[in-house]
């Protein structure tokens, strides 16, 4: 039996048989003519012509053949390389289908199905056998819609439908989500497509709004799902009735500041806990960052009943925080707003309820305030003053003024307290009071502070060397980004002045509400050989414990009891216990405010160390110290 030629070869097998054929005739012709061409000696010419044209047409035939052979041969290389191609097609397609996470499908024109792909298993965990012959409907739920009308759409194989959304039950009872093409096949008509488990993306997706719509640690609705929600809401023809209240929570920073950010975490998941379980679904709690919520209500409420609501949101707060070892104690201050009655849109509204939330700080905290037109004024007007207060600090607009402290018995200069006022262009020269506490709300405190000390220091080299520089520190300049004891350390190589002649005053605020660090710092200040003493004693809340926990050289009696000293009453009392506690603790007591020589009197009977007040002098500018000394050393 032959053996087939292998592709690529010289010629094809009938072509070469046929040469083979032909080949032992031609032979046999040229050896008989040959033969002939001995015997006839007489024709030899004419024989020998037609020899050679018989050998030139065999010439051509076998050319021709050759050729045909060759091409031959190349059509069947290309057809082998093409089929060796479509195989190797025919893998990869298999092998992507069958790797991806797709499975492919075909239904006939009723819509049963005739043939799943191998993928169909391991993706839904069901057996293709159990399927085929059975409606693609029973298997694909469509999210809206009915999978018969949308496989009717297609009418032509060339038209491939848009994505359908749908889901079904794998074998473990699970619901899963694909997406589901579709084209058309055969006559009569059917269809044929593929379907992609979308699962794990739509639950991606679906976290992903929910986060960009809530706040990541509370929960809530965050700031632009509540900027949406109110647009909706107040964007109607006419705008409906709402009530929003504004919430900042009150000592919540030395709580993240003294037990960490974990902590302080915990406390704010609490207190969505506790608005939403008192709001419930009456209307929207949002968190906006930070310590501020917003609890928005949407209808009309009266008067009595925002102020019962209020009046139960700040006692929710005011509850204690159990946090394991630790106890937090926080509360709220709340601004209100209405709609319409105050804004129609939900940019205003928030404005307002923020104007209504200030005033509410500003009363005192733990307290609501419905907004007023005067706010706004309030506000504007502190706004300005801000804007001011920078211009102030940049274009040397500040002074210092220096109150004298005098011993009580022996009656000599002791030291000076420095005061800081504002020389303004257009009110004159405006006292602390009116811009001290703007200045610790806004941060200003920080460069003010700094100012205030460098400058004092500076001026009480010129003093001398026996008196002393009493300087306020405010609760902002001991914070995270401010290291007051580097600060008091370059002041203090700056100017000269010797670390024993400086009195830094502290508040009880300072004490109530301790930044991290605050001890760490004061005591690191008093080994430098700085006083550290406490101002306006007597007005907070705990400051017999501030006298047993924080270094401390003195303390200041406070202005308030030394006013009524003289009448008879209770301050009397307060005051010589205060004296009398100050000296059994070793640290020096100063009365400020002395305003009489009947107060004087009163302090020299039940001495304090020092006492300081316009009875001696008001605050004097630097140029006028100088006949002072000159009064001190005649």
């Amino acid at each position: 039996m032959p053996t087939p030629d292998r592709p690529g070869g010289p010629c094809p097998r009938g072509s070469r048989a046929l040469f083979l054929r032909l080949l032992p005739g031609a032979l046999f012709l040229l050896i008989g003519v040959n033969g002939y061409l001995l015997t006839c000696h007489d024709c030899l010419a004419q024989l020998h012509a037609a020899l050679l044209a018989i050998a030139a047409l065999l010439t051509l035939w076998l050319r021709h053949a050759l050729a045909s052979a060759r091409q031959r041969d190349a059509q069947m290389g290309v057809l082998l390389t093409s089929q060796a191609q479509l195989i190797t097609r025919e893998q990869r397609f298999r092998d992507i289908a069958e790797s991806s996470s797709d499975w492919l499908w075909e239904v006939d024109a009723h819509g049963h199905l005739t043939y799943l792909s191998e993928r169909f298993t391991p993706i839904t965990g069901e057996q293709r056998e159990h399927w085929l012959g059975k409606p693609l409907a029973e298997l694909l739920m469509p999210q809206a819609g009915s999978l018969h009308a949308w496989l009717a759409q297609t009418n032509n194989a060339a038209q491939v439908r848009d994505r359908l959304q749908c889901h079904y039950q794998d074998s473990a009872g699970r619901q899963r989500i694909c997406t589901l093409t579709c084209s058309t096949i055969g006559d009569p008509q059917g269809h044929r497509g593929t379907v992609t488990d979308i699962t794990e993306a739509a639950a991606a997706q679906a976290e992903a709004r929910h986060l960009s719509l809530h706040d990541a640690l509370t929960g809530l609705p965050n700031r632009y799902q509540l900027h949406h929600y109110l647009a909706e809401y107040l964007g109607q023809a006419q705008c409906p009735p709402m009530v929003l209240l504004s919430l900042d929570l009150d000592r919540f920073k030395p709580i993240n500041d003294a037990l960490g950010h974990a902590v302080g975490d915990r406390v704010l998941q609490e207190v969505a806990r506790r608005l939403n379980h008192r709001v419930q679904a009456c209307g929207m709690v949002a968190r906006l960052g930070g310590d501020e919520f917003i609890v928005a209500l949407p209808r009309a409420m009266t008067p009595a009943q925002v102020d019962t609501l209020c009046g139960q949101l700040v006692e929710d707060l005011c509850q204690p925080f159990e946090l394991g070892l630790h106890s937090a104690f926080i509360g709220t201050s709340i601004g209100i707003a209405l709609a319409p009655d105050h804004a129609q849109t939900a940019a205003e509204l928030l404005r307002m309820g923020d104007i209504a939330l200030y005033a509410a700080k500003a009363a005192g905290r733990n307290t609501w305030r419905l907004y007023a037109e005067a706010m706004s004024a309030r506000l504007l007007a502190r706004q300005q003053l801000e804007q001011e207060l920078h211009h102030a600090l940049a274009c040397d607009q500040l002074r210092l003024r220096y109150q004298p402290r005098y011993a009580t018995i022996a009656g000599g200069l002791c030291s000076f307290e420095a005061l800081v006022r504002w020389e303004h262009p257009e009110q004159g020269l405006v006292m602390p009071d009116a811009f001290i506490n703007l200045a610790e709300d806004t941060g200003l405190i920080r460069p003010l502070g700094r100012w205030v000390l460098e400058n004092a220091c500076r001026e009480a080299m010129t003093w001398p060397a026996n008196i002393g520089l009493s300087v306020n520190l405010s609760p902002g300049q001991f914070n995270e980004h401010e290291d007051i004891v580097a600060i008091v350390d370059q002041v203090l190589r700056s100017t000269g002045l010797p670390a024993r002649r400086l009195e830094l005053e502290i508040t009880e605020r300072l004490l109530l509400e301790p930044a991290p660090g605050v001890v760490y710092a004061l005591k690191a200040l008093r080994e430098r050989g700085v006083r550290i003493s406490l101002d306006d004693f007597g007005t907070g809340f705990s400051s017999l414990t501030y006298l047993r926990n924080y270094p401390l050289d003195g303390i200041k009696i406070d202005r308030s009891f030394i006013t009524h000293l003289t009448a008879q009453g209770n301050d009397q009392a307060i005051v010589r216990a205060m004296i009398g506690l100050g000296h059994s603790l070793g640290i020096k007591v100063t009365a400020e405010g002395v305003e009489t020589l009947a107060q004087l009197e009163y302090l020299r009977t039940h001495p304090c160390d020092e006492v300081q007040g316009f009875h001696f002098s008001a605050a004097l500018p630097p140029e006028e110290l100088r006949g002072l000394f000159a009064r001190e050393m005649a």
